[in-house]
């Protein structure tokens, strides 16, 4: 071949490989650009982009990954079915969407993040204006939306895979839907608004509400706040149609980490974690921040959730406990002695944080026991509660025997019959109730807060027959406009406005029997039974709060309107209490507390005042009280709420000492020969549980809580009257026994009185066996990614990189021959 022909075969070579280049790099860059204007592809990027497409009826939708990740994208709605398989590198999955509806759906990888679930909403193309069909062809964009009829009886939204299906609807005014859950845990359906909520029910339950109102509803799932839905409520026109349904709201995204110390963050606001004098803590899903908070004793600590979910302030030792805190609610505690207080959400117990308490001159708090776990529950009982089982889980007794039960977990739990005939209520950790069963029968029960946790009691008769069959729950009661649902365990809505003369009706749509009864005495409903409900009428205008005095965090307000449409303020109901004491003054002096010996009423405060040069620290040698360093002039001032006998000292000098009796206790047990004893009754418990007495003590219980309460002997061979909050109840065994008594309205209440003959010397109480380990339930399997293979894109991919490399190894072919050409001859 000559010199002509070879640089003939050079200009091809170069050209096969531009070709080649372009035949690689070309479709690539194409096919992203159509991806991103591509108005029905989702991109695949850390999330879904969009979140919510709208598409006409027939559109193929295609999921491409712009992330160079793994993906996984599968329906979570029983109406279509779609499933990709695994994707992954530049892979894409395409599917055609044959039915009109909204389809939610979700990127597996990431599943639990509000970004990685989505919803297609398909319109008849034919029918709605401003969409066009698939194929060009169809009606224009003037068309008259005629989407859906008139649905003739209740509509249901299906709940499964953490998810409502259809999560958007539209219904006509006086339509009812009924929310059904199919899933394995329990789930809310919350208004954003407030004027409906569901309370928490299980799989298996369902929450109905009916829509007498014009308007468009958002709610979500206040357990898990990702959950999210519309229902639209509209007149429907007079051709008998409605309005297609709203895209579904997004989830929420969210709630950013409150800022590190040091990054901008105000001391005392509470978002620095850990930093001393910080007072505030804000709850998030599912998180407390700061985890670690550090104050000065005498502080008080706020919560706020900051969340979408439902959560609580729970002391892991039972210190205290907040009432369920829903979105935008706060708590407050104040922390008056040094130490380390460790909490949970007792809703979802893996939230955990812990506040330190340091005394007031600087040291630090005590250090927590040296344990990460909470101490043994020592507590018999028939039924152990665990996080989050009963053991055993099918028990049988014969009629007229009890049961009790004892709640070993770290949450909060309740054993609640699902036909409504017995309820413990909730039962903090290490807390027991006790439930009689009179008839045979048999008696599946759950926890109100963790309905996936079951059991079951059998209740043979008499005679040893078998146990007839469980009897059926009781229907849920519909909820329409200025109803009130009273469910486990709250009001919805918590508030709500009415006119002068307006009923408001109470509908019981829990499982455990509710009251609600105003704090003024002004109304009371009485008990209302599962699926039962009760009438009000307000005939005076006004602001009515009330509580169910079953469940006395359950809490509720009614604003009553005039003429005017002016809502007087609520009046706080007038307190039969006592009047406080009036204080004891000490003086500290000369190495000397005077008097050294005094005695206060409960309630009653001491104020010391130092009157000379030297220096006092005063601290309570139990711990109970403490002061900062006191100079001349300055005063101390404590109150006293608990009956004991407290000796206190100079922690500075060293020599002056006192004691304070409060409300008549002795320091010494033989000193009293055990003919006293007090019991705080507190909501929802009796403490101290148990007290010990000689024939002749008597006992006194003061109602301390916010509910009333009785106290009534086990076989009612005695009990109170009903104590409301601030009065007391005394009695004086004159005989030797063991008295076990409750609360007629908490059943779960139970307490006992021992009368001895002669107060014990010396005698220690023998030790409770230890509680069985609690082992933790087994971790879940991770999410697989599952097999399958790519859409379109991929087989475009690999039918141009075929060709590339036929037109570069022809190139290279070419080269190769063009250098083994003899050279031109020389002119």
């Amino acid at each position: 071949m000559n010199d002509c022909a070879r640089k003939d075969l050079r200009g091809p070579i170069w050209w096969m490989a531009l070709v080649a280049v372009l035949a690689l790099v070309g479709p690539l860059g194409l096919a992203r650009a159509g991806a991103a204007a591509d108005p029905s592809t989702v991109e695949l990027n850390g999330g879904l982009s969009p979140q919510v497409l709208t598409v006409p009826l027939g559109t193929t939708v295609t999921w491409t990954i712009t992330d160079g990740g793994k993906h996984r994208i599968r329906s979570t709605t029983n109406a279509l079915k779609f499933d990709s398989g695994g994707l992954e590198g530049a892979g894409s999955y395409s599917f055609t969407f044959s039915a009109v509806g909204t389809f939610t759906y979700q990127d597996d990888e990431f599943k639990d993040a509000p970004t990685g679930k989505g919803s297609i909403v398909v319109l008849d193309a034919a029918t709605t204006p401003g969409t066009t069909p698939p194929s060009g062809g169809g009606t224009g964009g003037g068309a008259t939306p005629v989407p859906a009829p008139v649905p003739s009886g209740p509509v249901t939204v299906r709940i499964a895979n953490r998810a409502f299906a259809p999560a958007s609807i539209s219904v006509a005014t006086g339509t009812t839907v009924v929310w059904s859950n199919n899933d394995k845990d329990p789930h809310t359906v919350t208004d954003r608004g407030g004027s409906f909520d569901s309370g928490s029910f299980g799989p298996g339950g369902s929450f109905q509400r009916t829509f007498t109102s014009a308007g468009s509803f958002s709610y979500f799932c206040d357990i898990h706040p990702s959950m999210v839905g519309v229902v639209s409520v509209s007149a429907p026109s007079p051709t008998g149609t409605l309005p297609p349904p709203p895209p579904p709201p997004v989830a929420p995204a969210p709630v950013a980490p409150a800022p590190a110390p040091g990054a901008g963050s105000t001391p005392g606001a509470g978002a620095a974690g850990g930093a001393t004098g910080g007072t505030a803590v804000r709850i998030v899903d599912f998180d407390f921040q700061p985890a670690v908070l550090s104050v000065t004793a005498g502080a008080t600590v706020t919560w706020t959730n900051a969340g979408q979910a439902r959560h609580t302030v729970a002391a892991t030792d039972g210190a205290f406990t907040s009432p369920d805190l829903r979105a935008g609610a706060t708590f407050q505690r104040t922390f008056p002695t040094p130490g380390t207080f460790v909490y949970i959400c007792d809703i979802h117990p893996d939230m955990r944080a812990t506040i330190s308490v340091a005394g007031t001159v600087g040291e630090p708090a005590p250090e927590p026991a040296p344990t990460t776990t909470a101490p043994p529950v020592t507590a018999g009982g028939d039924v152990r509660i665990a996080d989050f089982s009963y053991a055993p889980a099918t028990i049988t007794i014969s009629a007229g025997s009890s049961l009790s039960f004892v709640n070993t977990g770290a949450a909060r739990h309740s054993a609640t019959a699902r036909d409504g005939s017995f309820d413990t209520g909730l039962l903090a950790r290490g807390a027991t109730a006790r439930t009689r069963f009179p008839e045979p029968g048999t008696f599946p029960y759950f926890c109100v807060i963790h309905p996936n946790m079951s059991g079951t009691i059998l209740v043979t008769g008499a005679d040893g027959a078998p146990p007839p069959p469980p009897k059926a729950a009781p229907a849920a009661a519909p909820v329409g406009a200025g109803d009130v649902a009273m469910t486990d365990f709250a009001f919805g809505p918590a508030q709500i406005t009415v006119g002068a003369g307006s009923s408001v009706r109470f509908v019981n749509n829990g499982v455990a029997p509710h009251t609600a009864t105003a704090n003024d005495r002004s109304f009371d409903t009485g008990t209302v039974q599962p699926g039962s409900s009760a009438t009000v009428v307000f005939a005076n205008a006004g602001t009515f709060t009330y509580l169910c005095i079953i469940h006395p965090d359950m809490k509720g307000t009614v604003r009553v309107q005039g003429a005017d449409g002016a809502v007087p303020e609520a009046v706080e109901p007038a307190v039969d209490a006592a009047p406080t004491p009036e204080p004891i003054r000490v003086t500290a002096h000369d190495d000397m507390f005077e008097p050294a010996a005094i005695e206060v009423e409960r309630g009653g405060t001491v104020i010391w005042t130092i009157t000379s040069s030297q220096a006092f620290l005063i601290e309570a040698d139990d711990g109970s009280f403490r002061s900062t360093v006191l100079r001349l002039g300055d005063q101390f001032a404590h109150t006293f709420d608990t009956a004991a006998v407290i000796t206190y000292a100079d922690i500075v000098g060293g020599t002056a000492t006192g004691t304070i009796t409060v409300d008549g206790a002795t320091a010494d047990p033989a000193a009293d020969q055990g003919l006293s004893a007090s019991v705080d009754i507190i909501d929802l418990d009796y403490s101290p549980r148990e007290v010990t007495v000689t024939v002749g003590g008597t006992v006194t219980w003061d109602n301390t809580g916010a509910a009333p309460h009785t106290v009534t002997e086990q076989d009612s061979a005695w009990t109170s009257e009903l104590l409301q909050p601030g009065d007391r109840y005394t009695r004086t065994f004159e005989e030797t026994g063991t008295f076990s008594y409750y609360c007629t309205l908490h059943p779960g209440m139970v307490g006992t009185v021992i009368v001895a003959e002669s107060a014990p010397v010396d005698a220690a109480a023998p030790s409770a066996p230890a509680a069985a380990p609690i082992e933790a339930d087994p971790p879940m399997p991770a999410s697989g990614a599952g097999g399958g293979t790519g859409g379109p894109g991929t087989v475009l991919v690999l039918v141009v990189a075929v060709a590339a490399i036929v037109l570069g190894s022809g190139g290279f072919v070419l080269g190769r021959i063009s250098r083994h050409l003899p050279p031109r001859p020389a002119a």
